[in-house]
């Protein structure tokens, strides 16, 4: 009789310590987490599409914020916006994948653009947030190759 609520209260003890869904495990994302990437994930688009180049920059990964100062960073993206475009760059997300882990992957269809056209990009953790790895071509400089000697003909 002694030994059931002492083993009562060790299985509560080992439930609620492997049920704590607060405290992310090494290598492993809660419900917690993947809820705040997909928040994250929206934010970023949101600012991709209402063309708030600051806060874009302020959520690439610290490896590309590295590489390109804020003002050059805004610069590059308002001018890549100036491009004879048909159509603004519009993104709806499709997917947000963290496999078992804090890096995953962000898919979105670009609206009003070629039927089946996605922009795929990397979601990271790091320093307790999450940030992406999109736009490269803006910050290595290769924008600017996009529509080399292309003529834009009206219909």
């Amino acid at each position: 009789m002694r030994r059931l609520p002492l083993l009562t209260i060790l299985l509560v003890l080992l439930l609620s310590v492997s049920c704590n869904t607060t405290k992310p495990v090494e290598g492993y994302y809660t419900k917690a987490h993947f809820t705040h990437a997909a928040l994250r994930t929206q934010l970023f688009i949101d600012a991709v599409n209402y063309s708030e180049s600051g806060i874009v920059y302020d959520m690439l990964a610290g490896e590309y914020r590295s590489q390109i100062s804020r003002d050059e960073f805004i610069r590059r993206f308002e001018e890549d916006r100036t491009y004879p475009y048909l159509t603004p760059l519009y993104l709806h997300l499709v997917s947000l994948s963290l496999p078992l882990r804090n890096d995953g992957q962000v898919v979105c269809s670009v609206a009003s653009r070629m039927e089946g056209e996605y922009f795929r990009f990397p979601i990271r953790y790091e320093d307790g947030e999450y940030y992406f790895l999109a736009f490269s071509e803006l910050i290595d400089g290769s924008y600017i190759d996009k529509f080399p000697n292309q003529v834009v003909k009206w219909i």
